[in-house]
């Protein structure tokens, strides 16, 4: 995780397969990092190396997505090199923000 706060960026990395611990290590962490980031700063999670999430990963990521929202944050992206960890993924954040803060590559 890397935050630059000249640039208002956040840089996050999610990789592997999340068990309920590093799903809410994933959680607690990026609300944690964002909410010390300035404000309206750009988040970018880069989720190539993610392998498929049970429950506990996409109800983090959901929640992640509805608190960055809530913080103020600026565009969250998502990117990734699976077609099926994109529609995952979109189809996780569909109801936690508006579709014009967040994209997918």
């Amino acid at each position: 995780m890397d935050v630059d706060a000249t640039h208002r960026a956040v840089k996050i990395d999610g990789w592997g397969f999340w068990d309920p611990k590093v799903a809410a290590a994933f959680d607690s962490i990026v609300i944690e990092v964002c909410r010390g980031a300035p404000r309206g700063s750009d988040v970018s999670i880069d989720m190539g190396r993610l392998k498929p999430m049970r429950d506990e990963g996409q109800s983090a990521v959901a929640h992640v997505v509805s608190v960055l929202q809530q913080l103020k944050v600026g565009v969250i992206s998502f990117s990734t090199t699976s077609h099926l960890t994109k529609l995952q993924l979109m189809r996780i954040v569909r109801d936690a923000a508006p579709k014009d803060r967040v994209s997918f590559t």
